[in-house]
């Protein structure tokens, strides 16, 4: 339902310590009722604490600066001084300071989506306040790691840390941050789909906000009710709850929450076949959405947009819309693909400074080498980049394209239909030639390689050439499964009985023939009778033989007997798919970082964190989910897959799955 409430930690007071205390002052005035005027008294402190040379408020005045641009939200400048602030602390080893910039670092963090790092800030903030056991400080954390797990979507995590940081605020008697608890474990069972147990929640929050009560605490909950209601097709219900959110955001100047509430109202009345008042809420969501740049609201709006006019039998807006909608969403994928290439490089390139730094005095030839070797790996990384930017600018000019051609041709939603298959298969066909564009430089990159092993014998040399031709294998396979997801999203399912045994074996032995010790591994097989299963035999191949590839490729040299376990079995209507080895394992606190695009966990793997999220992909457009355990180091590594038996069509009634953002506590 948008952003959050921010509750912030306090900074507190140190003795007067002449201009540098007075500046500081000011700040702490200032910085709830003028930021402006805050950051401007927080950057004079700085500046003075510079010039004195004062190493304990200068580590202070840089949190001051930090925090302060995030209110403004500047969350990147903001990040800079948190960041110098937390490098001051720990050179310090000041814990008192630090449990309070790790908060704030990991609030900035979670203002920008970075989970990851969010978590890791949240958690060294929690490590250091649980030595002191201060309730009121260990609330604030317990509130703020919960909503990392939230917008992850690991509600039962984050319920557990948000029902902590509630029972500690009643203890306290705080009646302000009961409420926003309590909004905040709403949202989470909103989330888990739990909705009885998620109005009861924001009709106790509704009941109890009278005079001293967090104003976005209570939005979020009638919004809360108001999605109730509609998830229960109450649809007159659910417009009374988000009409009384929406006067309090406009009442209170706090937009956020009003696009998934005017957008939720437009679906009420576009269910009811009121079409004309479905379009007037939409265009509001829309303009707001806009306004606050809110990505995730703009495309569920476009893809409404599109619905309504579709309904309208005005198939050229629909089309319109629907443009607009895809290449948002390609958009928003393009850059997630450009950003992991980017960190990869990064992350490489720092490995390797560590370890010139580390070794022994180089001699000037084999200087020249490595910067020859790192001029071509920033080139090879920014030929990437240039590709990626001129496959998204194609596309857009390709959407263009069609989007005059419908225009002029299209009469009837089946000729439509028609432009817009053309058009997938001119894409699809463009990603593989610029594929192709991109294999040829490194082909020639490994080339030069090749040459370069038979002419140089210098044995540093050697080893960067053959580690620099390493490198473009890798990144050759990365590109090619890169291809394969492409291929997985645009691909429509073709149902067929599936032949579990043949694939199973064929998977094996494909595995056997990759693998250094094929002859120390045993397979078991356990396949249920008469499965009669159906799905698409293309895309279930890809998961079991990624699946049995990882167990082959991670085995235990150091047990006498590796062992593999396959088990295929049918229950309550669903297909479960379990491969278990005893291998090496997996050792990663969040096993949902194992399917995410580039995750890597071991030296063993060569697939530049490709195959897992292949298989993650694959499973979600099979409208399976996917999980890992290995509950202790002496248990086995279990992957499960689960399918429906039936594949259910996507929801008529356009269910919106965009949940609410929850409170945070600075």
């Amino acid at each position: 339902m948008g952003s959050s409430i921010s509750a912030h930690s306090y900074f507190q007071d140190q003795p007067q310590i002449l201009e540098i205390d007075a500046s500081y002052s000011k700040f702490l005035e200032f910085r709830l009722s003028d930021p402006e005027k805050a950051k401007e008294h927080a950057i004079l402190a700085y500046q003075i604490a510079l010039e004195q040379s004062d190493s304990i408020w200068v580590t202070k005045t840089t949190r001051a600066i930090g925090w302060v641009y995030g209110t403004l939200g500047e969350y990147d400048t903001g990040f800079y001084y948190l960041a110098k602030s937390i490098e001051y602390g720990e050179a310090l080893n000041d814990e008192a300071h630090l449990k309070f910039v790790y908060n704030d670092a990991g609030l900035n963090r979670l203002n920008l989506s970075i989970y990851d790092q969010s978590l890791d800030f949240f958690l060294s903030s929690l490590n250091i306040r649980e030595k002191g056991n201060d309730p009121e400080e260990l609330s604030i954390i317990y509130n703020n790691i919960g909503l990392v797990y939230y917008h992850l979507k690991d509600y039962k995590k984050a319920i557990s840390y948000h029902v902590a940081s509630f029972k500690l605020h009643t203890e306290l008697e705080n009646a302000y941050m009961v409420s926003v608890n309590m909004a905040n474990i709403g949202l989470c069972h909103l989330g888990n789909k739990e909705y009885q147990i998620a109005l009861d929640y924001f009709l106790k929050v509704e009941k109890n906000c009278t005079e001293d009560c967090p104003i976005d605490a209570l939005i979020q909950s009638l919004g809360g009710i108001g999605i109730i209601n509609y998830e229960n097709k109450d649809y007159d219900r659910s417009k009374k709850y988000f009409v009384k959110s929406n006067q309090l955001s406009i009442d209170n100047d706090i937009l956020q929450y009003l696009p998934s509430n005017y957008n939720y109202m437009s679906l009420g009345f576009f269910e009811k076949l009121q079409v004309d008042s479905a379009l007037i809420y939409l265009n509001k969501a829309h303009e707001i959405a806009l306004q606050l740049e809110d990505i995730q609201w703009i495309s569920k709006n476009l893809e409404l947009y599109s619905r309504i006019y579709a309904y309208k039998d005005n198939f050229e807006k629909a089309l319109i819309y629907h443009q607009q909608y895809v290449t948002l969403k390609d958009s928003m994928y393009n850059d997630e693909v450009i950003r992991n290439l980017t960190e990869i490089h990064v992350e490489e390139q720092k490995t390797k400074d560590e370890t010139i730094i580390l070794g022994k005095d180089l001699q000037i030839t084999e200087r020249n080498q490595q910067l020859i070797l790192f001029g071509a790996t920033i080139i090879l990384s920014m030929i990437l980049v240039f590709l990626l930017y001129r496959n998204n600018k194609f596309r857009r000019r390709l959407n263009e394209k069609l989007d005059y051609k419908v225009k002029e041709r299209t009469e009837t939603l089946n000729t439509t239909n028609e432009a817009l298959i053309d058009s997938r298969t001119e894409l699809d066909n463009f990603i593989y030639k610029i594929s192709h564009d991109i294999q040829g430089p490194l082909a020639t990159l490994k080339g030069v390689c090749d040459i370069g092993l038979i002419d140089v014998k210098d044995q540093t040399g050697r080893e960067y050439l053959t580690r620099l031709s390493t490198t473009a294998e890798e990144l050759n396979d990365i590109i090619l499964r890169l291809q394969r997801v492409n291929q997985i999203i645009s691909t429509t399912i073709d149902y067929q009985i599936v032949d579990f045994k043949s694939l199973i074996d064929t998977a094996v032995t494909q595995a056997r023939k990759h693998s250094s010790a094929s002859d120390t591994i045993v397979t078991k097989v356990n396949i249920q009778k008469d499965l009669n299963f159906k799905t698409d035999i293309d895309l279930i191949s890809i998961v079991i033989n990624n699946l049995i590839g990882n167990a082959f490729q991670f085995y235990d040299n150091s047990k006498v007997e590796s062992i593999i376990e396959i088990t295929v079995r049918g229950e309550q209507q669903r297909l479960s798919i379990d491969i278990s080895d005893n291998g090496i394992g997996i050792e990663v606190d969040d096993t949902n970082d194992l399917f995410r695009m580039f995750s890597r966990f071991s030296d063993r793997n060569r697939t530049g964190g490709i195959g897992l999220f292949l298989v993650k992909t694959t499973v979600d457009k099979l409208s399976g989910k996917i999980s890992v355990r290995k509950d202790n180091p002496d248990e086995d590594t279990v992957f499960t897959v689960e399918l429906p038996y039936e594949i259910l069509e996507e929801n008529a009634d356009g269910n919106n799955t965009e949940l609410p953002r929850l409170t945070q506590i600075g």
